[in-house]
């Protein structure tokens, strides 16, 4: 195995673009983001103890039409951390309080894993402010049996290990519970994985989220207000689930009856993916994303493969 970085640097995934990196004081958090594009606002949230890098390579697409928004969610990445325990509250009232720093009134969300949770949640409790959501490999729902649990249990141990132990093997072993190809894992993306959790005390705060999100889920039984269908069947704004076939600790029957319950759900099923569709196929993601968020969209976002 080779991670010699044949594929397109993270950065230059962006040449030619226009775009920023920057801070954004978020309420009490201090916020990355990096900006590029135009059009309406579109709200880009990465997953479990991740970073906003891991959108890039869809954003570089999407920004073609719209503003995009690559954050780092509350005390993950860059951006600060709280004091208070970081409930599903904190998580959508921090994409909130980014909404008001960017002067933006109402933008898009599209997240993956713990991103695609966080987006939902916001359009549950400030509906207001959200346009439409893509909930990409992330939904609000306890595991549905026994290999689900046994799964996401093992999710949790990998992500534990590497704040206990960081090295780049465990933090490889990380990134292949969420990619299903190590050519897709190139060297720089480990590393920019490595220099967050390598930040003063960063890998404590990360090892508590990693611990606190994933037994949230775990131990949920789809209990109202932030987990479960019932959830699901209050959220008004418009909703595309990203799904793949190799999806861990959800199968696609889950994300099916997701749709079912969500008033405007679709469904699409990305290709060549285990968990981040975003990353791994980017350019049948952003097909999928595009349709729907342009509002081609309803129809061609529904369309899924056969399964």
């Amino acid at each position: 195995m080779s991670h010699d970085d044949a594929q397109p640097s993270l950065w230059t995934l962006l040449q030619g673009l226009e775009f920023h990196q920057g801070y954004l004081q978020a309420g009490a958090i201090r916020t990355r983001y990096v900006m590029a594009g135009q059009g309406p606002a579109l709200v880009m949230l990465h997953g479990n103890g991740g970073h906003l890098e891991a959108n890039l390579r869809a954003m570089a697409q999407l920004a073609s039409d719209f503003t995009c928004f690559a954050i780092d969610m509350v005390a993950h990445g860059y951006s600060d951390a709280p004091s208070e325990p970081v409930t599903p509250e904190v998580y959508a009232r921090h994409v909130r309080d980014f909404l008001d720093a960017a002067n933006i009134d109402k933008a898009h969300i599209a997240g993956v894993s713990l991103g695609a949770r966080v987006a939902l949640w916001t359009a549950l409790v400030f509906p207001e402010r959200v346009m439409s959501v893509i909930a990409n490999t992330g939904l609000p729902l306890a595991p549905a049996d026994d290999k689900a649990l046994s799964e996401m249990r093992e999710a949790q141990q990998r992500s534990l290990k590497v704040t206990e132990q960081l090295t780049r093997e465990n933090m490889l072993a990380r990134l292949r519970g969420v990619i299903g190809s190590d050519d897709n894992i190139p060297a720089e993306l480990i590393d920019s994985r490595l220099r967050v959790y390598a930040q003063p005390g960063r890998a404590d705060v990360i090892r508590k989220l990693h611990y606190q999100n994933y037994e949230d889920m775990l131990t949920s039984g789809n209990r109202p207000p932030w987990f479960g269908f019932d959830a699901l069947r209050k959220i008004t704004a418009p909703v595309l689930v990203v799904w793949t076939e190799q999806n861990p600790g959800h199968g696609l029957d889950i994300a099916q009856e997701a749709v079912a319950a969500l008033p405007h759900g679709s469904l699409a099923v990305v290709a060549n993916a285990k968990h981040w569709p975003q990353w791994e196929n980017p350019d049948e993601y952003v097909s999928f994303a595009r349709g729907f968020l342009l509002g081609e969209g309803q129809q061609a976002a529904s369309r899924q493969r056969a399964t």
